[in-house]
């Protein structure tokens, strides 16, 4: 699941990782040495609570960092439930 990059025991689950702020959230930890589990959306869809546990429980982090959201504005006014779903539930679980 994601890219890893291993220096150091300290590891960071960064979510939303193939976006812009994921790229460079995940650049900056990989430098500093720490060991990096990135994943978009296809590997961890933070919507899905089940699936946010079982990574935690899995790679038990220091530290997660979520950078995922849903950002179309047109399509989040369109839609709020989804929008909803993805930036304020997902970050919750």
């Amino acid at each position: 699941m994601g890219d890893v990059v291993t220096r150091s025991g300290r590891a960071v689950l960064i979510t939303g990782a193939r976006g812009q702020l994921g790229i460079a959230t995940t650049d900056v930890f990989a430098r500093a040495g720490w060991h990096v589990v990135a994943c978009d959306r296809s590997q961890l869809d933070i919507v899905d609570r089940d699936a946010v546990l079982q990574a935690l429980t899995g790679i038990r982090p220091d530290v997660v960092v979520n950078t995922a959201a849903w950002t179309a504005v047109d399509a989040c006014e369109t839609d709020p439930d989804r929008s909803f779903a993805a930036n304020a539930l997902g970050p919750r679980h």
